[in-house]
């Protein structure tokens, strides 16, 4: 096998692999490529000696720093209107330099040869004896792995994001703009129409359904959750009773929080410049959201044709023909409600999927839930996959039996 076809075996979606066992093609059973060398607890070598400090992150740290100092001195002492006009065009000059420090690191290729950027999980220890990120800077060694974040350059919104109403003082009255609740419904706004730009422009040739699920990818509170991780945004948060703080992706409470601060952050960037805030939160998320469109593109989900490029979206028609002939249903069915989270303006349904036939009445093989029926049904073809699949090798055989006896062409061969 090619190091292309064993890296398609080795990104395939899992329902999509044990679509493929069940109907006898062993294909992802091959040995994949040589995976490139990851950093796992410090145990392995980097490519890139943890004691090299890029530039774009010097500088970014800089940034950070300032920022800091910045914040201390607003709070305490307050900051005169020129030193503010000063160190506004500070922070832009700076991050500026950082944006394309990044750009260029990330253009160099490797001692490889490639290249590809390296994963949050290569990420190097900081060099010995510099100072720990602070203010959001990212621990980066050599590579940069996200680019750097953008500052927010009115003063009085540098709190903002990272204050729940239960920090503020007796005396001061929660605003739309000094606590991260009522920002963060602004900035999943700003959210889903920079991701729907970028999706929109960049495959204009795939369907709905296919753009829904890739925006759907790249805003979901697991994803931006993600983001204020790498950020150093959840040491920042300033509430009471705050929640132990857990980096487990499970933690759905404190995942939430993280999710509402990083999108208060996007919308206090665009909030503290009228003229090119937007464009510079478009411009930092598109870089951001880079290697999960790549990633989503090398799934298969970004593909348009073949069973071998088959997409995500299209889980419901592939389960259909594994287990569908004449007289036999599949039906999608609402199991409870759409629920409606006001404050952030979401919507969550809830679908099953149940195969009625090869003596089968009824029978749930899977449920999911999604922002919208067609992802939620899709969820549920998914998890058939995965938890239903015994009935689905059974009921696969029938079907296999029931067209050789009536002369319907085979799908998919044993």
């Amino acid at each position: 096998m090619s190091n292309v076809d064993s890296d398609s075996a080795s990104a395939m979606p899992p329902w999509k692999r044990t679509l493929e066992e069940l109907s006898g093609n062993n294909a992802t059973e091959a040995e994949p490529a040589v995976k490139k060398q990851k950093v796992s607890n410090g145990s392995a070598t980097p490519s890139t000696p943890a004691s090299s400090v890029s530039y774009a992150e010097v500088v970014q740290r800089a940034l950070a720093e300032l920022e800091t100092g910045l914040n201390m001195v607003a709070s305490t002492v307050g900051i005169s209107g020129d030193a503010k006009e000063h160190a506004t065009a500070l922070r832009k000059l700076l991050y500026k330099e950082a944006s394309a420090a990044f750009a260029k690191e990330s253009r160099q290729p490797d001692s490889q040869g490639s290249n590809t950027s390296v994963n949050h999980t290569d990420v190097p220890a900081p060099a010995p004896g510099f100072p720990a990120p602070l203010s959001g800077a990212h621990p980066m060694g050599g590579k940069t792995t996200i680019p750097p974040l953008p500052p927010i350059t009115d003063l009085t919104l540098l709190d903002a994001p990272f204050t729940h109403k239960s920090a503020l003082p007796e005396y001061m009255p929660a605003t739309s703009t000094n606590t991260y609740e009522p920002l963060e419904f602004l900035g999943d706004a700003y959210l889903e129409v920079i991701a729907t730009r970028l999706i929109h422009n960049r495959f204009p040739t795939h369907t709905v359904g296919q753009k829904a699920g890739l925006r759907e990818l790249l805003i979901k509170n697991e994803t931006l959750a993600q983001y204020a991780r790498d950020y150093g945004m959840g040491e920042r948060i300033k509430m009471t009773n705050m929640p132990k703080i857990d980096n487990k992706i499970g933690d759905g409470k404190w995942q939430k929080v993280l999710a509402d601060v990083f999108e208060a952050y996007v919308a206090c960037v665009i909030l503290s410049d009228e003229q090119s805030g937007f464009k510079i939160a478009e411009d930092w998320l598109h870089e951001l959201w880079g290697p999960k469109v790549e990633e989503w593109r090398r799934q298969g989900e970004g593909k348009q044709n073949g069973f071998q490029e088959v997409m995500s979206m299209d889980v419901k028609s592939e389960l259909q023909r594994f287990l569908v002939s004449k007289g036999i249903k599949l039906e999608y069915v609402e199991e409870k409600p759409m629920e409606l989270d006001k404050v952030n303006n979401r919507t969550t349904f809830f679908m099953g999927v149940y195969l009625t036939g090869w003596g089968y009445d009824r029978q749930n093989l899977g449920s999911g839930s999604g922002r919208s029926k067609q992802l939620a049904g899709a969820e549920a073809a998914k998890q058939a996959f995965s938890k239903s699949r015994d009935i689905l090798e059974y009921a696969h055989r029938q079907k296999l039996e029931f067209d050789k006896l009536n002369g319907k062409k085979k799908l998919y061969h044993q």
